[in-house]
């Protein structure tokens, strides 16, 4: 053994308790106080009309669904309505506000569209379905798509059919997606795809052109608006649930309330307020802002339609903007008609189940709704009916990108993952290495001093515990707030609600650990003749040394560090840096201030 590494042992000697709690309590509560500041300068605070508690109500005119017309002489006149059930009449008389009243025959196209921004082109599969033995020309009804990624036969099915089965002619197709994901959509590119779609459904030789409409629902809400823009030609739209506000208001508001609704903590909440300041536009994966509303998106025949489970959506403040749209537009067919036990896509149940069927009445109100907007019959049902509509929360209507706030995020996140990474190697090549040596019988040399070792895996440990309660509080949260979407029934409180107070825990004793690791630092520097004027820290240590030292040797150490060797050196180095990176994200996201 070298003499460099003898005195060093010698001089090993450790503090006293008191003396090392001395200087750890400071360290700790500097420490503590940086990544506090951190968390406060992260977090994001809504005005106090933003997300607050609302608990709004409108009072319905009626529990009834039914819609109900009547003919003036602007109507379309049939000679007579019984023929037009049995199926006899021809044109629009022949349309039947019951199913089933014509055998449904299918037919396949497809439709090539076009990518605005890159030019890529995307072949849809387009299936038809048509009232066989229908007398005259049929009406049309396009069906729009919600998030996800669907097909031309595994969307729609059930509404497809009962309308064909009606008098119409049903069109159902591939969701235009091209390369994009759920966060990179190009809704003006899918409303160029739905327009062409549209214009293809009208040229169809045995299909009314004056009498095609739509029906959409939840993500198309943003398209349908684009769609209308440039075609003045659509005679009714449909809206199941459809999202009325930008992406940012939305996803603020639905998820907040579901959060909230699961009961999760109040952590996982500042959380979403963090991700509503992201400006995905600079990353160049979407736009958040988007608001492609106008005066003349209800300006059109509108059918409204909303669960009383539906907790994706502000179903007073979207009430309120159609019927508030449709008056400024001049536009007198509108209904608003809220479904009771129905979820987000107007289901009864959960949608995990299969087969799970529409809210009681609703593909019967909407058929009759349909036939008297094409026939020009007028109203006669009240305009907004079922359950009572509320909404327990108000929308994030301040929500706004930051830039600055954007960049440190993702610059931060990539670091720590990648120093997560670098740690993993790294970890692993050493292992492979210890094995060999045992395996060959040859000396293990300790990678670090005495007690070093036992602090750095304390710290990496505790990290490492803190971001698994941290992500599985989070992961039960998500995963509730799906089933909750879906419709059907959740747990309350649990992992969701005490993950993010473990994980605080275990970050003090992260930060705790850092303290150890500094004093250490500082104590082995004292001894190498650095900072000696600290010795004040503890003076009963350095007495002792002093006293013990011999005469040609001085007071002071030579020896390494933290390590024996460079190898170890650069894994501690390693080691720390990254739960260090780590520790600040954690920061970032809220861990010490809720």
């Amino acid at each position: 053994m070298s003499f460099r590494l003898e005195r060093h042992r010698r001089h090993g000697v450790p503090w006293s308790f008191q003396g090392r709690l001395a200087a750890t309590i400071p360290v700790f509560l500097v420490l503590w106080g940086i990544l506090f500041a951190i968390s406060l300068m992260s977090s994001v605070n809504w005005p106090q009309n933003d997300l607050g508690p609302s608990d709004r109500t409108i009072a319905t005119l009626s529990p009834s669904t039914k819609v109900s017309f009547e003919q003036t002489r602007h109507s379309l006149h049939c000679p007579n309505l019984r023929q037009a059930s049995s199926g006899q009449a021809s044109g629009l008389c022949g349309l039947s506000d019951t199913p089933n009243r014509y055998p449904v025959q299918t037919h396949h196209l497809t439709l090539t569209v076009r990518q605005r921004k890159t030019g890529l082109t995307q072949k849809l599969h387009v299936l038809l379905r048509m009232p066989r033995g229908f007398l005259g020309k049929t009406g049309g009804i396009i069906f729009l798509h919600g998030a996800g990624s669907y097909t031309d036969t595994d969307s729609f099915e059930d509404v497809a059919h009962y309308y064909a089965s009606a008098g119409y002619t049903a069109m159902t197709l591939d969701k235009p997606t091209w390369k994009t994901n759920p966060t990179t959509r190009d809704y003006r590119s899918s409303a160029d795809a739905y327009e062409k779609a549209l214009s293809l459904l009208r040229s169809l030789p045995w299909v009314n052109p004056d009498a095609v409409g739509c029906y959409l629902t939840s993500e198309s809400g943003w398209i349908m608006p684009m769609i209308e823009q440039h075609d003045h030609h659509i005679a009714f739209q449909i809206l199941n649930a459809p999202m009325l506000f930008s992406p940012r208001v939305e996803l603020g508001f639905f998820v907040v309330q579901d959060f909230s609704l699961v009961g999760t903590n109040a952590g996982y909440i500042g959380i979403v307020n963090r991700l509503l300041s992201v400006d995905i536009h600079a990353l160049g994966t979407g736009d958040a802002d988007i608001d492609p509303f106008t005066r003349s998106s209800f300006a059109i025949p509108t059918f409204f339609a909303q669960g009383s489970r539906d907790t994706m959506t502000p179903q007073v403040d979207g009430t309120m903007k159609i019927l508030r749209s449709a008056y400024q537009a001049g536009n007198r067919n509108v209904v608003v008609r809220n479904y009771p036990m129905a979820n987000h896509i107007l289901r009864i149940g959960s949608q995990a189940q299969p087969n799970t069927q529409l809210a009681d009445g609703f593909m019967r109100d909407t058929l009759t709704w349909a036939n008297g907007i094409v026939r020009h019959e007028r109203q006669t049902a009240p305009v907004v009916a079922g359950d009572e509509i509320h909404q327990s929360l108000r929308m994030p209507v301040s929500a706004r990108s930051s830039r600055a706030r954007t960049f440190y995020l993702v610059i931060l996140n990539v670091l720590a993952l990648l120093g997560l990474l670098v740690v993993f190697v790294f970890s692993v090549v050493l292992l492979i290495r210890r094995l060999i040596a045992r395996h060959r019988h040859h000396n293990i040399a300790p990678l670090f001093v005495a007690g070093f070792g036992r602090t750095l895996t304390l710290v990496a440990g505790t990290t490492v515990l803190a971001g698994a309660f941290f992500l599985l509080g989070l992961a039960v949260t998500i995963t509730r707030v799906v089933d909750l979407d879906w419709g059907g029934t959740t747990q309350v409180g649990g992992m969701a609600e005490w993950g993010w107070n473990v994980a605080q825990i275990a970050c003090i004793v992260v930060i705790w650990a850092w303290s150890s690791i500094f004093v250490s630092l500082l104590e082995i520097a004292i001894r190498h003749g650095k900072l000696a004027w600290l010795r004040w820290l503890n003076p009963h240590h350095w007495k002792h040394v002093e006293e013990s030292e011999e005469e040609d040797q001085g007071p002071y150490e030579n020896g390494p560090v933290i390590s024996l060797s460079k190898i170890g050196q650069a894994y501690a180095i390693t080691v720390m840096v990254s739960m260090f990176l780590v520790l600040l994200v954690f920061a970032y996201w809220g861990l010490f201030i809720y």
